[in-house]
Protein backbone atom coordinates (compact mmCIF):
# COMPACT_ATOMS: atom_id res chain seq x y z
CA UNK A 1 0.00 0.00 0.00
CA UNK A 2 1.49 3.36 -0.89
CA UNK A 3 0.94 5.75 2.05
CA UNK A 4 0.61 8.98 2.13
CA UNK A 5 4.16 9.40 3.98
CA UNK A 6 5.84 7.43 1.51
CA UNK A 7 4.75 9.31 -1.85
CA UNK A 8 4.92 12.44 0.31
CA UNK A 9 8.98 11.57 0.64
CA UNK A 10 9.42 10.47 -2.73
CA UNK A 11 8.41 14.02 -4.27
CA UNK A 12 10.39 15.68 -1.36
CA UNK A 13 13.45 13.25 -2.00
CA UNK A 14 12.38 15.22 -5.78
CA UNK A 15 12.17 18.67 -4.53
CA UNK A 16 15.88 18.41 -3.00
CA UNK A 17 17.62 17.78 -6.05
CA UNK A 18 15.32 20.35 -8.21
CA UNK A 19 16.01 22.99 -5.47
CA UNK A 20 19.56 22.35 -5.62
CA UNK A 21 19.84 22.39 -9.39
CA UNK A 22 17.59 25.61 -9.18
CA UNK A 23 19.71 27.53 -7.37
CA UNK A 24 22.23 27.64 -10.12
CA UNK A 25 22.59 30.15 -12.55
CA UNK A 26 24.01 27.88 -15.41
CA UNK A 27 21.56 27.37 -17.80
CA UNK A 28 21.90 23.13 -18.69
CA UNK A 29 19.31 20.72 -18.72
CA UNK A 30 17.28 18.56 -16.09
CA UNK A 31 19.77 16.37 -14.54
CA UNK A 32 19.51 12.52 -14.60
CA UNK A 33 19.31 12.43 -10.89
CA UNK A 34 16.35 14.70 -11.40
CA UNK A 35 14.54 12.61 -14.14
CA UNK A 36 15.82 9.59 -11.69
CA UNK A 37 14.12 10.94 -9.00
CA UNK A 38 10.94 11.79 -11.13
CA UNK A 39 10.90 8.03 -13.17
CA UNK A 40 10.54 6.74 -9.60
CA UNK A 41 7.65 8.70 -8.50
CA UNK A 42 6.11 7.62 -11.26
CA UNK A 43 6.79 3.86 -10.69
CA UNK A 44 5.38 4.02 -7.69
CA UNK A 45 2.01 5.34 -8.03
CA UNK A 46 1.78 2.90 -10.82
CA UNK A 47 -0.22 0.91 -8.65
CA UNK A 48 -4.10 1.22 -7.64
CA UNK A 49 -3.11 -0.15 -4.05
CA UNK A 50 -2.83 4.04 -2.61
CA UNK A 51 -4.26 4.87 0.54
CA UNK A 52 -7.26 7.45 0.70
CA UNK A 53 -4.90 10.38 2.13
CA UNK A 54 -2.67 9.73 -0.46
CA UNK A 55 -5.11 9.60 -3.52
CA UNK A 56 -4.99 13.81 -3.62
CA UNK A 57 -1.33 13.87 -3.95
CA UNK A 58 -1.06 10.66 -6.31
CA UNK A 59 -3.40 12.30 -8.84
CA UNK A 60 -1.12 15.64 -8.72
CA UNK A 61 1.76 13.08 -9.45
CA UNK A 62 -0.05 11.85 -12.36
CA UNK A 63 -1.02 14.80 -13.89
CA UNK A 64 2.77 16.13 -13.63
CA UNK A 65 4.35 13.15 -14.77
CA UNK A 66 2.02 13.87 -18.22
CA UNK A 67 3.32 16.89 -18.75
CA UNK A 68 7.72 15.78 -17.80
CA UNK A 69 6.58 13.03 -20.53
CA UNK A 70 5.27 15.59 -22.83
CA UNK A 71 8.52 17.96 -22.40
CA UNK A 72 10.81 14.84 -22.95
CA UNK A 73 8.85 13.94 -26.57
CA UNK A 74 9.17 17.78 -27.55
CA UNK A 75 12.99 18.10 -26.10
CA UNK A 76 13.84 14.86 -28.05
CA UNK A 77 12.08 16.17 -31.32
CA UNK A 78 13.47 19.48 -31.12
CA UNK A 79 17.42 18.00 -30.62
CA UNK A 80 17.62 19.14 -26.73
CA UNK A 81 16.00 23.06 -27.47
CA UNK A 82 14.16 22.89 -24.42
CA UNK A 83 16.99 21.50 -21.91
CA UNK A 84 14.99 23.00 -18.23
CA UNK A 85 11.27 21.51 -18.98
CA UNK A 86 8.48 23.43 -20.26
CA UNK A 87 6.00 25.80 -18.42
CA UNK A 88 3.28 23.89 -18.39
CA UNK A 89 5.73 20.81 -16.57
CA UNK A 90 7.06 23.17 -13.43
CA UNK A 91 2.96 24.01 -13.46
CA UNK A 92 2.19 21.11 -12.38
CA UNK A 93 5.62 20.51 -10.48
CA UNK A 94 4.31 23.74 -8.29
CA UNK A 95 0.63 22.32 -7.95
CA UNK A 96 1.63 18.93 -6.79
CA UNK A 97 4.00 20.38 -3.69
CA UNK A 98 0.54 22.19 -2.52
CA UNK A 99 -0.83 18.95 -2.17
CA UNK A 100 2.19 17.89 0.36
CA UNK A 101 0.39 19.78 3.05
CA UNK A 102 -2.79 18.03 3.76
CA UNK A 103 -6.28 20.12 3.68
CA UNK A 104 -7.34 21.58 6.93
CA UNK A 105 -10.25 20.09 8.09
CA UNK A 106 -13.23 22.30 8.61
CA UNK A 107 -14.94 21.65 12.09
CA UNK A 108 -17.49 23.97 13.57
CA UNK A 109 -17.52 25.38 16.42
CA UNK A 110 -19.61 23.60 19.68
CA UNK A 111 -23.11 23.97 20.07
CA UNK A 112 -22.58 25.52 23.52
CA UNK A 113 -20.34 28.65 21.85
CA UNK A 114 -23.06 29.10 18.91
CA UNK A 115 -25.62 29.35 21.52
CA UNK A 116 -23.77 32.10 23.75
CA UNK A 117 -23.28 34.36 20.55
CA UNK A 118 -25.49 37.60 21.03
CA UNK A 119 -27.96 36.52 19.18
CA UNK A 120 -27.37 33.27 19.52
CA UNK A 121 -27.18 30.98 16.61
CA UNK A 122 -30.38 28.86 15.88
CA UNK A 123 -31.12 25.32 15.84
CA UNK A 124 -31.95 25.21 12.47
CA UNK A 125 -28.53 26.61 11.47
CA UNK A 126 -26.23 24.75 13.81
CA UNK A 127 -28.02 21.69 12.43
CA UNK A 128 -27.02 22.69 9.05
CA UNK A 129 -23.48 23.44 10.24
CA UNK A 130 -23.30 20.23 11.60
CA UNK A 131 -24.92 18.63 8.62
CA UNK A 132 -27.78 16.87 10.63
CA UNK A 133 -30.47 17.12 8.11
CA UNK A 134 -33.15 14.30 6.98
CA UNK A 135 -33.92 12.36 4.24
CA UNK A 136 -35.09 15.24 3.07
CA UNK A 137 -32.57 17.20 3.46
CA UNK A 138 -34.67 19.45 6.15
CA UNK A 139 -32.21 19.98 9.72
CA UNK A 140 -33.20 17.35 12.17
CA UNK A 141 -33.76 18.76 15.41
CA UNK A 142 -33.79 15.75 17.14
CA UNK A 143 -29.99 14.87 16.66
CA UNK A 144 -29.31 18.18 18.25
CA UNK A 145 -31.41 17.25 21.06
CA UNK A 146 -29.39 14.08 21.37
CA UNK A 147 -26.15 15.34 20.77
CA UNK A 148 -26.72 18.16 24.02
CA UNK A 149 -27.90 15.34 26.27
CA UNK A 150 -25.27 13.04 25.59
CA UNK A 151 -22.53 15.86 26.29
CA UNK A 152 -24.38 16.96 29.28
CA UNK A 153 -24.58 12.92 31.25
CA UNK A 154 -20.74 13.21 30.20
CA UNK A 155 -21.28 10.54 27.04
CA UNK A 156 -19.99 10.63 23.29
CA UNK A 157 -22.27 12.59 20.93
CA UNK A 158 -24.31 9.61 18.91
CA UNK A 159 -23.92 11.91 15.95
CA UNK A 160 -21.01 13.98 15.86
CA UNK A 161 -17.42 12.48 16.07
CA UNK A 162 -14.41 15.49 15.03
CA UNK A 163 -12.17 12.45 13.82
CA UNK A 164 -14.50 11.52 11.25
CA UNK A 165 -16.88 14.56 10.87
CA UNK A 166 -16.75 16.15 6.94
CA UNK A 167 -17.97 19.83 6.23
CA UNK A 168 -19.69 20.44 2.99
CA UNK A 169 -16.11 21.97 1.63
CA UNK A 170 -14.86 18.62 2.18
CA UNK A 171 -16.87 16.40 1.01
CA UNK A 172 -17.65 18.34 -2.25
CA UNK A 173 -13.60 17.86 -2.88
CA UNK A 174 -13.79 14.22 -1.78
CA UNK A 175 -16.47 13.69 -4.58
CA UNK A 176 -14.43 15.39 -7.00
CA UNK A 177 -11.27 13.44 -5.84
CA UNK A 178 -13.23 9.94 -6.12
CA UNK A 179 -14.53 11.50 -9.71
CA UNK A 180 -11.09 11.39 -10.93
CA UNK A 181 -9.82 8.39 -9.27
CA UNK A 182 -12.57 6.16 -10.88
CA UNK A 183 -11.15 7.33 -14.17
CA UNK A 184 -7.56 6.55 -13.55
CA UNK A 185 -8.54 3.08 -12.08
CA UNK A 186 -10.42 2.62 -14.98
CA UNK A 187 -7.23 3.45 -17.28
CA UNK A 188 -5.05 1.63 -15.17
CA UNK A 189 -7.00 -1.54 -15.12
CA UNK A 190 -7.09 -0.79 -19.04
CA UNK A 191 -2.94 -0.05 -18.98
CA UNK A 192 -2.54 -3.51 -16.61
CA UNK A 193 -4.52 -5.78 -18.88
CA UNK A 194 -2.67 -4.73 -22.03
CA UNK A 195 1.01 -4.89 -20.16
CA UNK A 196 0.11 -8.32 -18.41
CA UNK A 197 -0.59 -9.99 -22.24
CA UNK A 198 2.35 -8.33 -23.25
CA UNK A 199 4.57 -9.82 -20.82
CA UNK A 200 3.09 -13.30 -21.27
CA UNK A 201 3.33 -12.98 -25.02
CA UNK A 202 6.89 -12.20 -24.41
CA UNK A 203 7.25 -15.70 -22.93
CA UNK A 204 6.07 -17.62 -25.05
CA UNK A 205 6.15 -15.27 -28.59
CA UNK A 206 6.93 -17.44 -31.56
CA UNK A 207 9.16 -16.32 -34.57
CA UNK A 208 7.68 -13.40 -36.38
CA UNK A 209 6.12 -14.42 -39.65
CA UNK A 210 8.41 -13.51 -41.82
CA UNK A 211 11.27 -15.39 -39.98
CA UNK A 212 8.86 -18.98 -40.28
CA UNK A 213 8.22 -18.18 -43.80
CA UNK A 214 11.75 -18.10 -44.88
CA UNK A 215 11.85 -21.54 -43.07
CA UNK A 216 12.35 -24.48 -46.00
CA UNK A 217 9.25 -26.19 -46.71
CA UNK A 218 6.76 -24.16 -44.14
CA UNK A 219 2.91 -23.69 -45.37
CA UNK A 220 0.25 -21.35 -43.60
CA UNK A 221 -1.35 -23.67 -41.83
CA UNK A 222 1.82 -24.66 -39.58
CA UNK A 223 2.38 -20.11 -39.29
CA UNK A 224 -0.95 -20.39 -38.36
CA UNK A 225 -1.00 -23.02 -35.71
CA UNK A 226 2.35 -21.33 -33.94
CA UNK A 227 1.14 -17.74 -34.06
CA UNK A 228 -2.62 -19.59 -33.19
CA UNK A 229 -4.33 -17.56 -36.08
CA UNK A 230 -6.20 -18.21 -39.13
CA UNK A 231 -4.54 -19.15 -42.44
CA UNK A 232 -5.84 -16.21 -43.35
CA UNK A 233 -4.80 -13.65 -41.37
CA UNK A 234 -1.53 -15.49 -41.86
CA UNK A 235 -1.82 -14.87 -45.85
CA UNK A 236 -3.04 -11.36 -45.08
CA UNK A 237 0.24 -10.26 -42.93
CA UNK A 238 2.08 -11.78 -45.75
CA UNK A 239 0.67 -9.79 -48.26
CA UNK A 240 1.02 -7.06 -46.28
CA UNK A 241 4.75 -7.17 -46.55
CA UNK A 242 4.62 -8.21 -50.17
CA UNK A 243 5.22 -11.81 -50.02
CA UNK A 244 3.80 -14.97 -50.51
CA UNK A 245 4.31 -18.96 -50.15
CA UNK A 246 4.59 -21.45 -53.27
CA UNK A 247 5.40 -24.52 -53.77
CA UNK A 248 8.56 -22.98 -53.72
CA UNK A 249 9.09 -21.36 -50.80
CA UNK A 250 8.77 -17.48 -50.16
CA UNK A 251 8.15 -15.08 -52.85
CA UNK A 252 7.81 -11.30 -53.28
CA UNK A 253 5.13 -10.03 -55.07
CA UNK A 254 5.52 -7.69 -58.33
CA UNK A 255 3.84 -5.12 -57.26
CA UNK A 256 2.29 -4.36 -60.39
CA UNK A 257 0.73 -7.49 -60.94
CA UNK A 258 -0.37 -7.71 -57.11
CA UNK A 259 -4.23 -8.55 -57.40
CA UNK A 260 -5.31 -6.87 -54.58
CA UNK A 261 -8.32 -3.98 -53.70
CA UNK A 262 -7.66 -0.75 -54.79
CA UNK A 263 -5.67 1.23 -52.00
CA UNK A 264 -7.64 4.92 -52.47
CA UNK A 265 -10.84 3.37 -52.45
CA UNK A 266 -9.84 1.34 -49.17
CA UNK A 267 -8.35 5.01 -47.88
CA UNK A 268 -11.59 7.01 -48.41
CA UNK A 269 -13.76 3.78 -47.07
CA UNK A 270 -11.36 4.32 -44.04
CA UNK A 271 -11.38 7.95 -43.69
CA UNK A 272 -15.18 7.66 -43.29
CA UNK A 273 -14.85 5.41 -40.69
CA UNK A 274 -12.88 7.54 -38.68
CA UNK A 275 -14.68 10.77 -39.35
CA UNK A 276 -18.07 8.47 -37.48
CA UNK A 277 -16.21 7.00 -34.82
CA UNK A 278 -13.81 9.73 -34.29
CA UNK A 279 -15.53 10.75 -30.43
CA UNK A 280 -15.28 7.10 -29.47
CA UNK A 281 -11.09 7.33 -29.84
CA UNK A 282 -8.75 7.69 -27.37
CA UNK A 283 -6.11 9.50 -28.40
CA UNK A 284 -3.63 9.17 -25.43
CA UNK A 285 -3.39 5.42 -26.66
CA UNK A 286 -1.37 6.21 -29.04
CA UNK A 287 -0.11 2.90 -31.09
CA UNK A 288 -0.75 0.49 -28.65
CA UNK A 289 -3.27 -1.21 -30.90
CA UNK A 290 -4.42 -3.51 -28.32
CA UNK A 291 -5.33 -0.91 -26.04
CA UNK A 292 -7.42 0.70 -28.58
CA UNK A 293 -9.04 -2.56 -29.43
CA UNK A 294 -9.91 -2.84 -25.75
CA UNK A 295 -10.90 1.00 -25.13
CA UNK A 296 -13.83 0.60 -27.92
CA UNK A 297 -14.63 -2.55 -26.97
CA UNK A 298 -15.55 -1.49 -23.65
CA UNK A 299 -17.91 1.43 -25.46
CA UNK A 300 -19.92 -1.50 -26.12
CA UNK A 301 -18.18 -1.34 -30.10
CA UNK A 302 -18.61 -4.91 -32.08
CA UNK A 303 -15.64 -6.45 -33.10
CA UNK A 304 -16.14 -5.90 -36.80
CA UNK A 305 -15.81 -2.60 -36.69
CA UNK A 306 -13.65 -1.96 -33.93
CA UNK A 307 -11.23 -3.67 -36.42
CA UNK A 308 -12.15 -1.02 -39.51
CA UNK A 309 -11.59 1.72 -36.90
CA UNK A 310 -8.07 0.19 -35.37
CA UNK A 311 -7.15 -0.34 -38.86
CA UNK A 312 -7.84 3.41 -39.79
CA UNK A 313 -5.77 4.19 -37.13
CA UNK A 314 -2.99 2.10 -37.83
CA UNK A 315 -2.75 3.62 -41.20
CA UNK A 316 -2.52 7.36 -39.63
CA UNK A 317 0.07 6.05 -38.08
CA UNK A 318 2.38 4.76 -41.19
CA UNK A 319 2.00 1.70 -40.67
CA UNK A 320 1.38 -0.56 -43.59
CA UNK A 321 -1.05 -3.23 -41.32
CA UNK A 322 -4.27 -3.81 -40.93
CA UNK A 323 -6.71 -5.01 -37.85
CA UNK A 324 -8.90 -8.17 -38.39
CA UNK A 325 -12.39 -9.01 -36.43
CA UNK A 326 -10.96 -12.42 -35.85
CA UNK A 327 -7.48 -10.59 -34.12
CA UNK A 328 -9.75 -7.93 -32.27
CA UNK A 329 -11.87 -10.50 -31.34
CA UNK A 330 -8.84 -12.88 -29.69
CA UNK A 331 -7.56 -9.90 -28.11
CA UNK A 332 -11.02 -8.91 -25.88
CA UNK A 333 -11.11 -12.78 -25.23
CA UNK A 334 -7.77 -13.00 -23.98
CA UNK A 335 -8.46 -9.90 -21.56
CA UNK A 336 -11.44 -11.56 -20.33
CA UNK A 337 -9.92 -14.08 -19.69
CA UNK A 338 -6.83 -13.03 -17.98
CA UNK A 339 -6.96 -13.56 -14.32
CA UNK A 340 -7.18 -10.90 -11.99
CA UNK A 341 -4.62 -9.91 -9.50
Amino acid sequence: MLTFNKLSNLVNDARKLIQEWDLTEEVRRVTDGIMDAINQLDEATQTDEIADDAKELALAVDDFIDQYNAWKQIDYASHGEHPQGTQDMWEKWRIMLTKLTPPTRRLPPTVAYLRSLVPPTGDTQICRMYRWLDAHGRPDTQKLREHCDALANGEKSPHYDPKTFMSAADERRMEATNKKWKGREQRMRAAGRVMKRANEQKKKQPPSLEFLAKLPGMTYEQIARMHQISRGEVVSALEEMGLYLDATGLRHFDPGTKDSRNRQQEDTELSEIMSEYSEMINPDLGTDWDAHVLHLNDQNMKPATIAKVVTSLMRQAGENRSMTFQKAGKIIKNADNAPVA
